[in-house]
């Protein structure tokens, strides 16, 4: 009995932006993960511990987190 081929008919159901693909996507991942061990010396901004922070937050908070930020930048 053959294996059926159509899980590499299938869509992609991702939604990358624009010059994007999966096949980009994969190249970048793999670039990272071979480099796990390394130091990230080619982000300056996270070693300094300038970087912004990046995280989900649920759309009904949204607006309270951007009042506390700007909160925050006034009192700074």
């Amino acid at each position: 009995m053959k294996k059926s081929k159509t899980s590499k008919n299938k869509k992609d159901p991702n939604v990358y932006p624009p010059g994007w693909d999966l096949q980009k996507t994969k190249a970048i991942a793999a670039y990272y993960d071979a480099r796990k061990d390394e130091p990230l010396d080619d982000i300056p901004a996270i070693v300094e511990g300038k970087a912004n922070v990046w995280m989900e937050v649920p759309p009904d908070l949204v607006d309270e987190v951007r009042k506390l930020i700007a909160r925050r930048r006034k009192s700074a």
